[in-house]
């Protein structure tokens, strides 16, 4: 995904606010930036490290305010720049019009397809949003001068950063339940595995209720995405990410291997819709087997509904093939289970990608013994 476009989305609908006072177009953009990535204000600047690159105009009359100019040198300077036919979604465009201080808007996709302009400027051009905020069409952007590239890191998500987005909806904030046999927790982390964590990196213990998102991600990166997860497939990836924080490694690769074994030539996406009725199960079976563990039952469902949702409308575009049907010998139709089989004359046989192919088997050649032989005329 890509998160300066998501962002610049966000404050085309008016969903996000930034800057919208005239003659703040470096703000706006750094806003633009820094929500995207979660950074706290200003780090674009550190990130950049602009007083570096401050221009002689800059230092004179602003010494410790950036102008649009300096950060536009500090891109040049860095070999972060692209021809202007080369822009994509996620650049910054710069330009000297309306002034020398220089302006500067992140680009995205608009309506249209065509690549647009998101500014914070005095003039009214292309859709004027509110403030001084207009969405342009990045070929009514005049004056163009450079267009920096930033950073892909800076840009699109990774694949660990979307599966945990799902996975930090469900694992929430500070709880120390007395039937959770996890204990004191924040953010999903145990204190336990707080502690462990910490040891393992040298870093002293901070308190698990004063947890943060950048505090523990490291953690979930290294412990629960890259062991398996990281070696598959999107988004069978992603529950298996899910998964692993929920339920540890071993029943993870537990539940994995059943759900293969179920779609054994099915695509990334039926396997992983597969993974969550076996989760299903085992939820179920932990409640059987401790009654005391029913408190926790309806969020577990919520959640495991919530993923088959989740990873359907994630799949990158990859579609749900339909079901096969085989007649059996009773005469009921039963769902094939994906396995190479012959039915009726007919081999099928279904392809990691969710495709089936049906192939007519060729009756077997007679014995030549049981040819009559035919009479001459």
């Amino acid at each position: 995904m890509n998160r300066i476009q998501h962002t610049i989305g966000l404050v085309v609908s008016g969903a996000l606010t930034i800057e919208t006072r005239p003659r703040y177009c470096l703000r706006a953009a750094r806003q633009v930036v820094e929500h995207a990535n979660g950074w706290e204000e200003r780090r674009f600047f550190r990130e950049l490290d602009w007083g570096k690159y401050r221009t002689a105009e800059n230092i004179e009359q602003a010494p410790d305010t950036p102008w649009a100019r300096s950060i536009e040198h500090a891109f040049i300077e860095r070999g972060w720049t692209v021809p202007v036919e080369q822009a994509r979604a996620g650049d910054l465009v710069f330009s000297r019009v309306p002034e020398d201080q220089g302006h500067v808007g992140p680009i995205g996709l608009g309506p249209d397809g065509r690549l647009w302009v998101l500014e914070n400027a005095e003039v009214r051009r292309g859709q004027h949003l509110r403030g001084a905020l207009n969405w342009v069409p990045l070929d009514e952007w005049p004056g163009i001068t450079t267009v920096g590239r930033l950073p892909d890191a800076w840009v699109f998500q990774s694949a660990f950063e979307r599966a945990h987005g799902f996975t930090a909806e469900f694992e929430g904030g500070y709880v120390n339940h007395p039937a959770d046999p996890g204990g004191e927790t924040n953010l999903g982390v145990t204190r336990r595995v707080w502690e462990r964590w910490c040891k393992s990196q040298g870093h002293k213990v901070k308190a698990v209720r004063s947890l943060t998102l950048a505090d523990v991600l490291p953690l979930y990166e290294a412990w629960y995405w890259q062991p398996l997860a990281a070696t598959l497939p999107w988004p069978l990836s992603a529950a298996v990410y899910d998964l692993y924080v929920n339920h540890g490694p071993g029943n993870a690769k537990r539940m994995l291997a059943q759900a293969q074994q179920a779609r054994p030539n099915a695509s990334p996406l039926v396997q992983a819709l597969a993974l969550t009725d076996v989760r299903e199960r085992f939820y179920r079976s932990i409640v059987a087997a401790r009654p005391s563990q029913q408190v926790f039952m309806k969020g577990w469902l919520r959640r495991v509904h919530a993923q088959r949702e989740w990873l359907k409308a994630n799949a990158e575009g990859e579609e749900m093939p339909s079901k096969v049907f085989i007649r059996d010998t009773n005469g009921k139709n039963v769902e094939w289970d994906g396995k190479p089989t012959v039915y009726g004359g007919v081999t099928l046989k279904r392809y990691p990608d969710g495709a089936v192919q049906l192939e007519r088997v060729a009756p077997p050649a007679p014995d030549p013994k049981d040819i009559p032989a035919t009479p001459l005329k």
